[in-house]
């Protein structure tokens, strides 16, 4: 087998396309690409091959008045080969699809929980949807990883339109080879719960062998708190028969 150059991309900017790995400017298909007009301020999404502009993305979702091109792109994503993602600074994250006629249409919307908008402008080498924050590379990172499983899952209820139970799981469970562990060849299981807190929101719903969850401290509540179970359930649907320990937890 022998690779046969056939055509070269040499009309995005790079100023866009250094601080990651991940393609993140063309469609799957590499038919379209983003880009950006610095005299106007305004992102278009253009064709590969003949370098065309097919539209102009509306300033209120990658707004260069606020924040610098090269940190906007960080929270761009294509989803197939004519529908987009962005996230904005207030945590609306919208999903766009390219018509036939070359317009915007709007199909889904949602709020991502907790977004922090910090990375973004403070992580040079990092990408929203792509690479792991500096942080998440340690996996005893548990409060940070759980806040990072509840924006996916969000995303993909809300945005994704996620329905069947596998691509619920497919979020909720996945290999993380970007931590400190995996470059020493041991696999890292990123859930969205731990076996412990399963535990605990089992004990705290028997009678029997109640757990006093007045005993726990405002740190591991809010861990439980943050824990998306199979079958999507949380504390609060394990507690729903138990009020008076749901007024306790929340």
């Amino acid at each position: 087998m022998s690779w046969i150059l056939l055509r070269r991309f040499i009309n995005h900017q790079t100023d866009i396309s250094e601080f990651s790995e991940y393609n993140y400017l063309y469609s799957p298909n590499l038919q379209m690409h983003l880009d950006c007009d610095n005299s106007k301020g305004i992102f278009q999404i253009k064709s590969t091959l003949k370098n065309e502009v097919l539209l102009e993305i509306p300033q209120g979702w990658l707004n260069t008045k606020f924040d610098k091109p090269d940190q906007l792109v960080k929270m761009f994503r294509w989803v197939s080969n004519n529908e987009f993602k962005v996230i904005n600074s207030d945590s609306l994250e919208k999903k766009f699809k390219i018509t036939k006629s070359k317009k915007l249409e709007q199909v889904s919307y949602g709020i991502v929980p907790m977004f922090d908008h910090t990375p973004v402008k403070k992580e040079e080498k990092y990408h929203y949807y792509f690479d792991t924050l500096s942080v998440l590379k340690s996996p005893d990172k548990i409060y940070e990883r759980l806040i990072r499983k509840v924006q996916l899952y969000y995303s993909a209820i809300y945005v994704d339109g996620a329905e069947s139970a596998k691509d619920k799981y497919n979020v909720m469970l996945t290999v993380d080879f970007n931590t400190q562990a995996s470059q020493k060849r041991k696999v890292v299981l990123d859930q969205s719960f731990t076996f412990l807190h399963w535990r605990v929101v089992e004990a705290l719903c028997d009678d029997e062998n109640k757990v006093d969850i007045r005993l726990m401290s405002k740190d591991e509540i809010k861990l439980l708190a943050l824990n998306i179970f199979p079958q999507g359930k949380t504390a609060a649907h394990y507690l729903f028969n138990h009020i008076d320990q749901l007024k306790l937890l929340y």
